[in-house]
Order: structure tokens, then C-alpha cells, then sequence
């Protein structure tokens, strides 16, 4: 691999003299039900100074206008950068202002549970977490009190079946802003139950041709298209001239040319199937007598005559349509065929060596042969009908297990609905089932967080307009399915040796942590995590975790067990890019991390810094969430016919964002690829690098890197920092990267095209001072 050394260099800028530079709006800790007005920085030089303003990281100096003894730039220029939650307006030059914290609160309240008891009926204890305060609450439609903020309710339940109930919390809060939850909630014992419509799977009439064109034709062409008749007659004539009978020896044909459209239907799936050869011959063989002729005395009788003569009958440029409908069943296409019909440009039918008195016979024989043909064709194609649209199901796992970090989940999926619209695909709706199967023991959960939206109809075509082979439409719902087995998994209950070296630029650390020391660093759920559905500067979950347990611990070379250095109550909120990986979701994290701090505990009478705990905290917590992102590998991706999707797309669908679509082109599987290569080969990929924003002298908050190869975006990339965890596959024509210590570092890159599925990689040296 090419190492290329890259020096970015940062420096504080002061302002001459001692100027006082203040945020005056918006205020700290302050709430807003949308972007504020105005964003106002003041001076009191007399001159305005050289100032770096960031929002939410993003560098929006270029927006902010000077006035007199101000900086202000209004809120609607600004809505762009703004987010839901918890937002940083801070000036980096000079680097002594505080940045100041603001809230939107667009949505209505977030529910957390916190205790849920099965021994008498359900009932559920909790919170609703809002930054302006929640006034209301009902849960299945019934009122349930709510005391700042907490509630203790009996619920009835909103049964679908003895394995499933629906429980709905409806609030609102103080801006009249109204938020609705559902849980999936497991009946009985059960820790997972069969969720309906959570993954639609969709192959584009461009994904049906590239199948029919590498499985379905060579199926036909390898087809045995005979129907068992060799050997036998299949065609006989008996008349006052004299018989005969022909018998099937053998058959060919010219490679078939397929062509399959969707049409329109909602209820199942319609597929118009059209057949062409260039020739069908059938080789064949004739025994032919005439009749013996007895005359009159003297004359000779005439004795019988007899034949044996092979011969071809061919049809010229065979067309056969039929309509082929598709419905499920036992996890397969039923196929029901209907409008089949053939049309032949020419048939001709010719025996060797036939003479005169044979030729009335077989002119009786050859419209027989012309009609046998036809039967054949149409019979056997549409016997094949099966065989050439089965490349078409979407695999999918029924009762797998699937080990993930150590841990097996059970996935199970069950289709239940089929649909085409007119030219564009096929679609198929599943339900979804993702369990533990060596459940830990922890506090019972009252389900996963189910979305109520209804699965969509895709098109042929991406967001931004490119055409693509297949697809699947993923509500949260499947997604939180997954985090809830993992929860019960014990997969988020993790404990993380740190490398004391990863932590050795910040400061203040070595006062508590030698150097030959080991950090653990551990977190303990008390509820599963979740995601939303949300676009955060391209990416499009936002995976939540409420108000976990996490524990920084360290270990003397010379000792036997961890000490407590702190422990601290947290929840989190993570953006994560999504893509495919080995036939699943393939998730990680793009952005910084929202860490809120509840409470800390200090152990040992040691005296640790509030701003330690919270720069160890922004440090640690982000190596935590590649192994709750993991767990959603247990959602799975279809396969057609030993094709993988390479992703080429991804989008949410709005209104509502209720859904990310994840749409690729087929290809075969990247391991399958590389086992011919015992390693990726190196090609220079160039790169530029930005200016990165930083608000903490340890360590930068982003760093920005364009790809300049001009083949880039064609291609898939990803790329890691020190050997950290890799980035999702998927085309992009550069990235950030985020809270990259002071030091040098080591970027790696690597790109394919998807249509050879082959690595190539690239090692940049990068330098942050």
C-alpha cells in the first residue's frame, strides 16, 4: 500500500488586547420550538475581530453579517445545520468563549421505560422525556397520569394474537406538539414474537432481465424440452393409399431469448413472459407401407410396399407468450399460467429419400407433425414457466441462526403479500422474527418500537434518478426488532479493554491513569436501544440508548482486579450511515455522538475534574456503538438466485421518513470475488483534505476529505482511522472524520466497482497539530 504524508496544521488565532467576545443568542440551555430568529455573537473592539463560527460543527462563518458591536446571521439561513435536540453554536477563534447549548424541541415527548411487570396483567412504569415538558398522556387510548414526568399505569392490552399485543402511548407536550410510540410487545413468556410488515423486498424489471438473461436462459437452454417422447410415435396416418407412423428421435433449438414484464396488480404478481427462438427442430423417424392391391385374375396383386426414412421438422422463429401469475406458497412462487399462445414464421417438415408412390402418404403426415411441434413448444415452455421465474424470489432466512460477536440470533421471515406494478417490479411484503437464543438475564423489556406505516411501493428507479436491479424497503421496526434481541443477547452490555495509548493525549488523564495501566471501560443497558429514522448530514439512522449505566475502571500492571475510577447515568443519541454488508444491514458511525450526562459518581475520594469525565466520556462512548451496530446484522437482505445486492442507493421516504430504502445493483458475492486474490492490490487514491473545526485542544471535531479520482463515482468506498472500524460501503465522493486526536495517524481507503467486486486500497498519513 502507497503511505502519503499529510501535515494539517491547526492554530488559535487571539484577538489583540482584551476584547470580550460573548454569544448573546441563542442562550444558553435554552429551548426553542424551532430554529431561533436570530444567531448573534458581540464585540466590543472596535473593529470586528477574525472570527471561526460553527454550528453543529459545520463552519457557517461565511453567514454571519457584520453590524455595529455584532455578528448575526438569522435563523432561516442557518436551518440547514440546525437539528432536533440538542444543538452547539460556538466560536473557535478566539478560543476562549464558551460554546452555547441550545435545544429544538420539534417533536413531541420521547416515552422511556423503566419497569415492566407481567405477574398480574401488564404494567409498565416510566417517563416521557421532553426538553419543554410533557402535559398528557394516554396509552392504548385510555388516560394514564403523568407526574413530572413519570408514570405507573395497568394496561390493557391491544391483543393481535397470543403471541403479540400493541401498546400505543399518545403525549403531548407544553408547545402542543404530539408524539405517538408503539411497542411490539411479546405476550406471555416470550421474549420475540413474528412482527407483520417489516422489510419489503423488490426486484426491478432491469433486476428481472439481468436474472432472466443469467439464470433463466441458461435453465431453458439446458432444458430437456423432449417432454419423455423420444422413442415414441407422435404421429400416424392410416388411409386408403396406405399408413404411417413417426416417431421422435431427438430435438434442438437455438439458444431462447427471454423477456419478462411486470403488469399491474395489487393483490398478487403478473409477469408477461415472452419466448423466442431463432429454430426449434425436432429429428425424426418414419415407417411408411402402402396397401397390398389384390386384382382380378391374371393380373399380378400388387403387394405392399414399405419404408423407413428419417427426417426433420423445423419451426422458424418460434414466439411464445404466456402470462405468468405469481402468488406464494410453502416460501416459493406458485406459478398460474393464463393468454399462452405461439406464433411460427414457417414450419417445414422434409423426409430423405421418399419417392413418388410414399408421397400422398406423407403429405397426410406433415400438418400432424406441423401440430406435434406446436404442441411441444407451447406444452414445454409453459411447463418451464416455474423454472424461469423462480431466479425471481427474494431469499430470505426462515428459522437461521446467525452468530454475531459470539452471540446466535434466530431469524425468521414468513412472505405474505406480492405486488407488481405495471413495468417496474416485483415486490414482496414479509414479517420478520429476531431472537436471542441464549437470553441473558436482565430486566424484562416491554418490546421493540414498532412503526405504524405501511410498507411503500417502490419504483424502478432511485431517489436521484438511476436505475438499479433490486431493493428493500426497511421500517424501524425490523431494525428495533434486532436491538431488542440483542438486548436480551447481552450484546449491549459491554466491556471494553482501552488501549491507554488511544488516551494518552488528554490532558489531565495521567494524573488518575499511569502509563502501563488498562482501562476498562463497560456500559449496562436498562432498556434496549432503538433507532429513528432521520437524516443527519447524510446519515440516515439515529440510533438512541436511554439512560444506561457506564463505568470507567483501571488496573495497576502489578494487580489483581479493576478499581472504579467514576461511573456516570447516560443516554445517548449516534448518527449511523447504513449499507449492506454479507447479505444484512451494515451500519456505522458518521458523526459525532450526543452524550447527556445525568449523574456521575467518583469513587475513591479521588478528586476528578467534571471536565475530564466528560471529555473520557465523548471519547469512550463512541467505541461502544460498532458493537450495538453490529447486532443489526441479524437483519437480513435477500439474495436472487446467489446474487448479492451492492448498494448503490440509499434513501428515506417522506413524508414522515418512516423508512429507509436500500437499493442495489446484483452482483456476486464479494467473498466469491476476492478468493481468487490473496490480497487487495494497492491503487493510488488521491485525496484532498479540508479544514478541519476544532472545539477541544486534545483532539479535532471534524475533519473533511474529498476523493479526487475522477472513477470515484462509480465506485464504492470506504475507509477507516487507525485501524478503527471501517465505514459502510457505499459511493460518495468524500467523508468526514470525527474527534481524531492530536498526533499522526494513519487513514485508510479503499474503493471497488461493484461490477467486479475487487479492492483496491490506498494509505494516507495524516498529522493534526
Amino acid at each position: 500500500m502507497r503511505n502519503t504524508g499529510i501535515i494539517v496544521m491547526f492554530c488559535i488565532v487571539f484577538i489583540a488586547g482584551c476584547s470580550p467576545v460573548n454569544i448573546e443568542e441563542p442562550k444558553k440551555n435554552s429551548v426553542h420550538p424551532d430554529v431561533p430568529a436570530e444567531f448573534v455573537i458581540s464585540f466590543t473592539a472596535e473593529q470586528a475581530p477574525d472570527l471561526t463560527i460553527l454550528l453543529n460543527g459545520a463552519d457557517v462563518t461565511g453567514l454571519f453579517m457584520v453590524g455595529d458591536g455584532v455578528v448575526a446571521a438569522s435563523g432561516s439561513s442557518l436551518a440547514s445545520f440546525t437539528r432536533s435536540g440538542t444543538n452547539v453554536f460556538e466560536v473557535t477563534d478566539p478560543g476562549s468563549v464558551a460554546p452555547a447549548r441550545f435545544i429544538i424541541d420539534r417533536v413531541g415527548p420521547v416515552v422511556q421505560i423503566l419497569d415492566v411487570d407481567t405477574s398480574d396483567g401488564l404494567r409498565v412504569a416510566g417517563y416521557l422525556q421532553d426538553d419543554i415538558g410533557a402535559s398528557s398522556l394516554s396509552i392504548n387510548g385510555s388516560f394514564a397520569a403523568v407526574d413530572q414526568g413519570a408514570f405507573d399505569e395497568s394496561i390493557v392490552e391491544d391483543i393481535v394474537n397470543d403471541s403479540l399485543s400493541w401498546v400505543a402511548f399518545d403525549a403531548e407536550d407544553a408547545y402542543g406538539q404530539l408524539s405517538r410510540t408503539v411497542f411490539a410487545h411479546p405476550r406471555g413468556t416470550s421474549q420475540s414474537a413474528m412482527l407483520p410488515n417489516t422489510l419489503q423486498a423488490s426486484i426491478t424489471d432491469n433486476g428481472i432481465q439481468f436474472l432472466i438473461d443469467r439464470v433463466a436462459e441458461p435453465y431453458l437452454t439446458s432444458s430437456d424440452l423432449t417432454g419423455g417422447l423420444v422413442g415414441t410415435v407422435i404421429a400416424s396416418t392410416d388411409g386408403s393409399v396406405g399408413y404411417a407412423n413417426v416417431t421422435l428421435t431427438g430435438l434442438s433449438f437455438t439458444p431462447p431469448a427471454i423477456v419478462a414484464d411486470p403488469l399491474a396488480s395489487t393483490s398478487n404478481a403478473r409477469l408477461a413472459t415472452n419466448v423466442r427462438m431463432s429454430r426449434f427442430t425436432v429429428s425424426l423417424r418414419a415407417r411408411a407401407a402402402t396397401h397390398p392391391v389384390d386384382l382380378p385374375w391374371p393380373i399380378p396383386d400388387i403387394p405392399s410396399v414399405s419404408i423407413t426414412a428419417s427426417g426433420t421438422g423445423i419451426a422458424d422463429n418460434p414466439n411464445f407468450s404466456v402470462t405468468a401469475a405469481l402468488s406464494i406458497a410453502n416460501n416459493r412462487f406458485n406459478v398460474s399460467p393464463s393468454n399462452a399462445s405461439l406464433s411460427v414464421s414457417n414450419y417445414s417438415v422434409d423426409f430423405s429419400g421418399i419417392t413418388s408412390v410414399f408421397e400422398p402418404i406423407f403429405d397426410l403426415v406433415e400438418p400432424l407433425v406441423r401440430g406435434f411441434i406446436s404442441d411441444l413448444i407451447r406444452d414445454q415452455l409453459t411447463a418451464r414457466l416455474p423454472g424461469i421465474v423462480e431466479p425471481l424470489w427474494a431469499n430470505l432466512p426462515t428459522g437461521a441462526d446467525i452468530p454475531i460477536l459470539g452471540k446466535t440470533f434466530n431469524v425468521d421471515t414468513n412472505p405474505t403479500a406480492l405486488a407488481s406494478p405495471a413495468g417496474l417490479n416485483i415486490s414482496m411484503n414479509l414479517d420478520t422474527q429476531i431472537m436471542a437464543m441464549e437470553p441473558v438475564n436482565v430486566p424484562r423489556a416491554l418490546g421493540s418500537i414498532y412503526s405504524e406505516t405501511s410498507l411503500p411501493r417502490l419504483g424502478n428507479t432511485t431517489l436521484s434518478g438511476s436505475s438499479y436491479h433490486a431493493g428493500v424497503a426497511l421500517p424501524s421496526s425490523a431494525l428495533n426488532q434486532a436491538l431488542l434481541a440483542a438486548y436480551y443477547s447481552g450484546l449491549t452490555h459491554i466491556a471494553e479493554a482501552v488501549p491507554i495509548g488511544e488516551l494518552s493525549a488528554i490532558s489531565g488523564l495521567d494524573q488518575f491513569v499511569g502509563p502501563d495501566d488498562e482501562i476498562q471501560f463497560s456500559i449496562e443497558p436498562t432498556s434496549p436501544a432503538y433507532v429513528n429514522l432521520n437524516d443527519i448530514n447524510g446519515a440516515l439512522l439515529q440510533l438512541g440508548m436511554e439512560r444506561f449505566t457506564a463505568l470507567v475502571q483501571v488496573r495497576k500492571p502489578d494487580a489483581a482486579a479493576f478499581v472504579p475510577l467514576f461511573s456516570a447515568q447516560l443516554s445517548l443519541s449516534a448518527p449511523l450511515d447504513v449499507g449492506v454488508g454479507n447479505d444484512a444491514v451494515d451500519v456505522a458511525l458518521d458523526g459525532i455522538p450526543e452524550v447527556t450526562v445525568y449523574s456521575t459518581q467518583v469513587f475513591n475520594g479521588l478528586n476528578i475534574p467534571g471536565s475530564l469525565i466528560e471529555t473520557l466520556v465523548d471519547v469512550l462512548v463512541p467505541r461502544i456503538i460498532p458493537t450495538i451496530g453490529d447486532s443489526l446484522a441479524s437483519v437480513p437482505l435477500p439474495t436472487f438466485s446467489g446474487y448479492s445486492i451492492a448498494l448503490v442507493e440509499r434513501w428515506l421516504i417522506t413524508p414522515g421518513l418512516d423508512q429507509v430504502v436500500i437499493a442495489g445493483n446484483l452482483v456476486v458475492p464479494n467473498s466469491r470475488v476476492q478468493a481468487a486474490f490473496t490480497e487487495p492490490y494497492p491503487e493510488a487514491i488521491d485525496i484532498y483534505v479540508g479544514e478541519a473545526t476544532r472545539s477541544h485542544h486534545d483532539y479535532i471535531d471534524m475533519l473533511p476529505i474529498d476523493l479526487l479520482n475522477p472513477e470515484v463515482a462509480e465506485n464504492q468506498t470506504r475507509y477507516r482511522v487507525d485501524d478503527g472500524e471501517w465505514s459502510v460501503w457505499r459511493m460518495r465522493d468524500g467523508f468526514n472524520v470525527y474527534r481524531v486526536f492530536n498526533g499522526d495517524h494513519q487513514l485508510q481507503i479503499c474503493q471497488r466497482d461493484i461490477s467486479d467486486m475487487i479492492e483496491r486500497c490506498d494509505t494516507h498519513g495524516i498529522s493534526i497539530n
